[in-house]
């Protein structure tokens, strides 16, 4: 019932928020005939909601596309493209700039030709491709500074800045970000003042820095309050980040006040869908961190409908872990486990190491009992990450250098590149080899002694039972010659003994009779008693119970020898072995010969655990293993495993084997009674 409600809400929103986007926009599009800069007007108007300014843009698109690849023109095209990258479709900024790029400008158009490279800087920048981001970043910059076109290079330093953020560079991200506020100072540029204020406190609440990530944010508020009112779109930003500060610092009502005053600021919802989502997002986890939990989560639902319906890709992880924390807390573990798997495959689809992070520690927390997967994955991805951002901050160092050497030198330099990596990779290869070799030779030798070790226990088994069969061979014939003795022998003499009292019975007076009698009863006493013995002495005894307990006890010390897992094991002492025929401890023992060996050889266990028990008057045996498992549902069938089930079913009983972190081998057999073994054997 819950997930239809959850459904019902999600489509209630998406049409709630699609309906206060439209505001008439069909009847605001210019006609056709109209200029391409009334197209861009409408476009650049963020009074308008992201649809209608795509539609706007896409018109002006369909009027120049066609036309004569003119400076005035192409200067229309970049436009049209940086509002594409402003409405995050990337998807119709590549477009463009297939149509305009270096090859279609002319030589002499230094200044677009650097336009064209910001626009690069901001397609790879857009899909995380930050590497390549940066080299167009300073190729624009060497063109704009030569140019003498200190505005332009005040924005590339920013976006700089911004680009070594997302590798986690923080001081140099803040490097760059001083130099541009430092040159947006001298030219007086109020709104890239206002962004590097922002972005640096981003950085310091990143480093930890909260009282310093707060001082940046009220800078940025002064400046815009007292000389950029036209970047006061920006300030539910700010305040956003600013509650985020104060959540950090688990001043909750703090963090709540500012998300509420930014979600009131005026077109917050029209003109930056995507900062109103997080705003929503954020301000209901700072709800939910106090404790006060809504009926359903209509508000993640909310924006996650509105982030599907405009193409929003930024926050949708950190909503589905919103989401996987919400149900956590509300103890619902499928829909916790499901959406940090959301969360996750979109971290993966969206290649962002950090969401891949936060997405398994939320994981480890929703799913206890695979803790340890989560755990060894976050390491791998950690030390990834680590070696990533080295590996990148030492590349951009290499970029801004390459990008200062001679056009000539290049060709040279790639060539060294490639043999350098050849060699690297043939290196690679090689030691790779080496370690499979080694590696192999060691496994074979484990192997080869594995399968000694078997065939000697299995020997020893063997004669252990050969001697125990002479010794029953010989107990039994010596059984039967004792019964035979005491039939043939004295119940016949006994019984002729009766016989004849009887018949002196008969023809003697009434006083032989009643002294007769009593003599004639305890002869019959004896004939039973002898007859008892002679049945119980021809009974089948397979052996004594410490005999069998004692060759499993050796079975497992010899696999203990080989093996560097803790054994736990434990045998019910009140089964009585006895009532178990000698076939069936045969395979019983065979069944933890072929398991073990099987734990031995590819498990790579911490843990072994064997337990023998009675339950319900069933003999239960149980292998268990903490190791890497192994595919049932796998094309090949193991032997032994086949032999396992085979064994079970030949003692009457049944197998249950599992898989999954580990092993698990349960055999059910019945526990024969003294009733049916004498049933059997008349």
């Amino acid at each position: 019932m819950k997930d239809i409600k959850n459904k019902f809400y999600a489509l209630l929103l998406i049409a709630t928020f699609t309906n206060c986007f439209r505001q008439d926009g069909d009847k605001m599009l210019p006609d056709q005939k109209d200029s391409a800069d009334i197209y861009l007007k409408y476009a650049n108007d963020e009074k308008h909601n992201f649809s209608y300014r795509k539609k706007f843009n896409k018109k002006a698109e369909q009027l120049l596309i066609g036309r004569e690849r003119d400076s005035g023109n192409i200067t229309k095209l970049i436009k049209i493209a940086r509002n594409y990258y402003n409405i995050y479709d990337l998807t119709g900024l590549k477009r463009i700039l297939a149509t305009v790029n270096e090859n279609t400008l002319k030589k002499s158009d230094r200044y677009n030709l650097g336009e064209v490279y910001l626009l690069k800087e901001m397609l790879y920048e857009g899909s995380s491709q930050n590497d390549s981001a940066y080299y167009y970043c300073l190729k624009a910059e060497k063109i704009f500074n030569a140019l003498g076109k200190e505005l332009k290079v005040c924005k590339i330093n920013y976006s700089k800045g911004l680009i070594k953020y997302y590798v986690n560079d923080y001081l140099g991200s803040d490097k760059d970000l001083v130099e541009s506020l430092t040159l947006a100072q001298k030219l007086h540029s109020y709104e890239i003042q206002v962004k590097c204020y922002m972005m640096m406190s981003i950085n310091s609440y990143d480093l930890g820095e909260y009282a310093k990530s707060l001082e940046y944010n009220y800078k940025a508020l002064r400046v815009i309050k007292s000389k950029a009112p036209q970047s006061g779109k920006r300030i539910p930003s700010i305040y956003g980040n600013i509650g985020n500060t104060f959540a950090k610092e688990n001043k909750i009502d703090s963090a709540i006040y500012f998300f509420k005053k930014a979600l009131q600021h005026k077109d917050v919802k029209i003109s930056d869908p995507q900062t109103y989502t997080y705003l929503l997002d954020n301000m209901e986890f700072a709800r939910n961190k106090k404790g006060k939990y809504p009926l359903f989560p209509e508000v993640y639902l909310q924006t996650a409908a509105i982030r599907d319906s405009l193409n929003i890709d930024n926050g949708k992880t950190i909503n589905k872990l919103y989401l996987s924390k919400y149900y956590v807390a509300t103890h619902d573990a499928g829909k916790a486990i499901a959406y940090a798997k959301e969360a996750l495959n979109l971290s993966i689809q969206f290649d962002a190491p950090n969401d891949m992070l936060l997405s398994l520690s939320q994981l480890s927390i929703a799913d206890p009992t695979n803790e340890l997967i989560y755990a060894k994955q976050y390491i791998k991805i950690s030390d990834s990450i680590q070696r990533i951002e080295r590996h990148t901050r030492n590349k951009f160092a290499r970029i801004a250098y390459e990008t200062d050497e001679i056009t000539a030198e290049k060709d040279t330099a790639v060539l060294h590149k490639w043999i350098l990596f050849a060699i690297a990779v043939t290196i690679s290869l090689f030691a790779f080899l080496l370690l499979v070799i080694k590696s192999q030779k060691s496994k074979q030798r484990k192997l080869e002694f594995l399968q000694i070790q078997q065939k000697s226990n299995e020997e020893i088994y063997e004669l252990i039972q050969a001697q125990q069969h002479k010794v029953d061979e010989g107990r039994q014939k010596e059984k039967q010659r004792i019964a035979q003795d005491l039939h043939d022998g004295i119940m016949n003499k006994l019984a002729g003994i009766r016989f004849s009292l009887h018949a002196v019975t008969k023809n003697a007076g009434v006083g032989i009779f009643e002294k007769s009698q009593p003599f004639i009863n305890g002869i019959q006493d004896i004939e039973k008693e002898i007859r008892n013995i002679a049945h119980d002495l021809n009974k089948d005894v397979f052996a004594e119970n410490f005999s069998f307990t004692n060759a499993l006890n050796q079975l497992f010390e010899d696999f203990q020898a080989t093996a560097t897992a803790r054994w736990y094991v434990e045998i019910d002492k009140s089964i009585n072995w006895e009532l178990l025929k000698s076939t069936d401890k045969i395979h019983i023992y065979r069944i933890f010969q072929e398991a073990l060996q099987n734990i031995v050889k590819h498990a790579n266990a911490n843990n072994i655990i064997i337990k023998i028990a009675l339950q319900e008057e069933n003999l239960i045996v149980e292998v268990y293993d903490d190791g890497e498992g192994f595919p049932l549902n796998g094309t090949k069938k193991g032997i032994g495993l086949q032999n396992i089930r085979t064994r079970a079913i030949a003692c009457g009983g049944t197998a249950d084997i599992k898989s999954n972190g580990g092993t698990f081998i349960r055999i059910k057999i019945p526990q024969p009674t003294q009733t049916n073994i004498d049933n059997e054997k008349r």
